[in-house]
Order: structure tokens, then sequence, then C-alpha cells
């Protein structure tokens, strides 16, 4: 047999193998969305490396597939993830420094992509037909609409915005670089007033009808902590402080009644409305940096994104602090959002 046939008959057999392997392990088509047993995931990726990704966890049959939007959409979701919402029977994913909102149907496909801004972060929905969106360099948050494709109209803050929470008819903005709270009426689309913090503030989450937890940095000769504001009397009623500088409280994630408020503080914590002190769960050594609540479930989903290069590791465990189950994620997953 002369060379050349050999060859030939290499990249026949290359050839035959490849088809065999398409055919018997197709990339799938559509996702089958269990109510009540799926987990969405939310890798940040690496900024300005765009591998920021999207997952999913089907914990009835312990199936997963961490890059679940590209294996659907047959691209890379982009430059950084920062946030996702369920609003009008749609996932609305924004990519921070690809300053877009992929809007995704049920079964994770791409509907349509909304641009305009600068740097977005969250989106919170207001109405069925409003939504605000934060951003980090812009000095505003754009306002829009389940038709839109580009960001609407604009209102104007004193700096970056993060975490949004609408309580009691206000929206209540994180204002990372004013130790502030901006309080937004989302009928008229302005800024009523603003709530003073010991540090700049970290995250925000509903307590409640009436109240707000909101979390702060160390600032003015105070460490970092968590306060409760009430709607009503318009004052903050309570506070509690980290043991240290470098443990500040974020990633907040209130029960469904809101009583309850877990948050990474240095390791998963947990506290009540009323209680003491923050509870520390004893989860060991690790990275902590995304977490989510699983209310159904009364678990937490904790992700330890080790030296943000490596995929990082998902936690799943109960509320005293005992390991249910471990799973491999992306690149620095943050967010975990129940289905």
């Amino acid at each position: 047999m002369t060379v050349s046939r050999i060859l030939f008959s290499i990249i026949l057999l290359s050839w035959m193998l490849s088809s065999c392997e398409s055919k018997t392990n197709p990339a799938p088509e559509t996702v089958a969305m269990e109510d009540g047993n799926m987990v969405f995931v939310g890798h940040e990726g690496n900024f300005k490396w765009g591998n920021a990704g999207l997952g999913l966890i089907n914990l009835n049959h312990s199936q997963t597939d961490m890059d679940i939007y590209k294996t659907l959409n047959k691209k890379s979701l982009g430059d950084v993830f920062q946030s996702a919402t369920w609003w009008n029977q749609q996932w609305w994913v924004v990519v921070n420094n690809s300053g877009k909102i992929e809007v995704l149907d049920k079964e994770l496909k791409m509907v349509k992509t909304v641009t305009g801004f600068t740097s977005p972060r969250y989106l919170l929905p207001v109405s069925g037909t409003k939504a605000y969106v934060t951003d980090l360099y812009g000095k505003e948050i754009r306002v829009v609409s389940p038709g839109q494709t580009t960001a609407g109209n604009k209102i104007a803050m004193p700096g970056w915005t993060e975490e949004m929470a609408l309580v009691d008819g206000k929206v209540y903005v994180v204002c990372k670089t004013n130790a502030k709270v901006i309080r937004v009426d989302p009928v008229l689309d302005e800024v009523v007033d603003s709530i003073l913090l010991p540090g700049n503030a970290t995250s925000v989450a509903k307590a409640g009808a009436k109240k707000v937890w909101i979390g702060f940095e160390a600032g003015n000769a105070t460490k970092p902590g968590v306060c409760l504001y009430d709607a009503d009397s318009s004052r903050i009623v309570k506070i509690w402080y980290s043991t240290s500088d470098e443990q500040i409280p974020d990633r907040f994630q209130a029960s469904a009644t809101g009583d309850s408020l877990f948050f990474i503080c240095g390791v998963p914590c947990f506290l009540k409305a009323w209680n003491s002190d923050f509870v520390r769960l004893p989860l060991g050594s690790g990275n902590w940096y995304g977490l989510g609540y699983d209310a159904r479930r009364q678990q937490l989903f904790v992700s330890d994104a080790k030296d943000y290069l490596q995929n990082s590791r998902i936690v799943q465990m109960d509320l005293s602090g005992n390991i249910l189950k471990e799973w491999k994620g992306g690149i620095i997953t943050s967010r975990f959002y129940f289905w």
C-alpha cells in the first residue's frame, strides 16, 4: 500500500468516527425545564476574556450543563455575567462588560438582545411594563420595557449603582461610592431621598412589607455590617456589625417572608430580624463568593471561586451547614436562581 493510500485510509477512518460521534451524541436543541427541580447558575468569567456562562442543574436527575447557554444558542454569552431576572415570562440576563442584556425564553433560547447601556449591573421589574437597570459607570438608572431592544429613559444618580429592592412602593438603590441607598419613586421615575449609612452600601434585600436589609462596608470608624431600615418610620431600627474590616456582608438573599437574611461575610451567614448576631455556617476553607437561597427546599447554594481562574466548586448545603452535595461550576460562579 502506498503512503498516499495509507493517508487516505486514515482520513476516511477519522471522518467515519467523527460522523458516528455526531450521530450518537448530538448537541441538544432544547432543555426540559422541570418545575421545582432546576437551578440556573451564573458564571461571571474573567474581565475581558469573554468567558461568562450560564449553567443549569437538574436536581431531580443530578444532571448538569455548566455552559447551557452556549450549548443551546451555539455562541458564547459574552464578557462578565452580572445578574439574571425572570420578568414577563423571560429571563433577562445582564452581561456587564458587553454592555447588553440577553433576553431568553423559559427554555433558555435567546429571544433578543437589549443594548444602549454603559456598564449594566442589575435589573429590577417595577411593574409589568417597566424595569430599572443600574450601571457601574453611567451615573444613572436606565428604564426598559419588555418590547424594547435599546435602553430607554434615564434617572440621574450620584454615582455607581448596584442592587435594588422594591419595598412599600419605593425602589431602594445601592449607591456604592456615596455611602447611601437612594430611594426612587417608580411611578414618577424620580429620586425621592436617600438613606445615609456608616459606610458604602454593598447589597439590599426586601425584609418584609415595609422593611429593607442593607449591607455596608467599613467607614466612619465602624466595622462593616448589616442594618434593618423601616420604611414607616424612615429610620434604621437595628445594626449588626462584622468582626473584621475584611469580612463585608454581601450577596444578600432574603427568605420568602423577608424576616431571615442569608449572605456572604467571609463565610456563608444568616440572621433573623431581631437576633443579636450573625450565625456563621461552618463550611470550612474556601474563597466563598456566590450565594443562592432555595426557598422551596430551605437550602443554600454557595460557590468557592478558588483562584478565579479554575472552575468554581458549588456546595449545596442545609441551614445547619451540612454539605448535601457538591458540583463543578464554571469560572467565578456567582449567582443561583431557582425554577
